[in-house]
């Protein structure tokens, strides 16, 4: 199924005032990049376990208000840089169960209010050092199940000396000498 505009003013009455959007657990296959125009006070958005493998780079411009965002148990591989750049509002970030291979910097940069952020269960060998820089408010950041390498040990290090940041009790399982 894809999602557009249309099929949403459809399904869900004042869509325009709408809190929470609940989409997951659905035959979600695509979605309009102008799917959530116009959504400005929407505060939560589940798009959990849907068959997503791609979203539009603009898709989330509008949600200007949005605090929770569930992208968990998809398919995406790759997230466009600027998929996030407006919600600088967003408190909570689930993207764990998925199939993504690389995250930079930009995908969490204007992001300055986001305090919890799940990324395991992925497929991230590598994570640039400065990938979480600017999230002052992050506490809790899962990366475990992934495919983290060593070489990145000293980047590890800096998250764990930070005592803000919790780490996953299984985040560090594959490597090795962290310590």
């Amino acid at each position: 199924m894809n999602i557009t505009r249309t099929l949403l003013n459809e399904r869900y009455l004042n869509l325009d005032s709408k809190l929470v959007l609940e989409i997951g657990g659905k035959n979600v296959t695509s979605i309009e990049s102008s799917a959530f125009s116009g959504l400005i006070q929407l505060e939560i958005l589940e798009l959990a376990h849907t068959r997503l493998t791609t979203l539009p780079g603009t898709i989330f411009r509008d949600l200007l208000a949005l605090k929770q965002m569930y992208l968990q148990n998809n398919e995406f591989e790759h997230l466009p840089e600027e998929i996030f750049s407006n919600l600088s509002h967003l408190r909570v970030l689930y993207l764990q169960n998925n199939q993504l291979t690389n995250l930079n910097h930009k995908h969490f940069s204007h992001l300055i209010h986001l305090g919890y952020l799940d990324l395991s269960s992925n497929k991230l060998a590598t994570l640039p050092e400065n990938t979480f820089n600017g999230l002052t408010y992050l506490n809790t950041l899962k990366l475990e199940e992934n495919q983290l390498k060593s070489e990145k040990i000293n980047f590890f290090k800096k998250i764990v000396e930070n005592n803000r940041h919790k780490i996953g009790k299984f985040c560090f399982r594959n490597l090795n000498n962290l310590f």
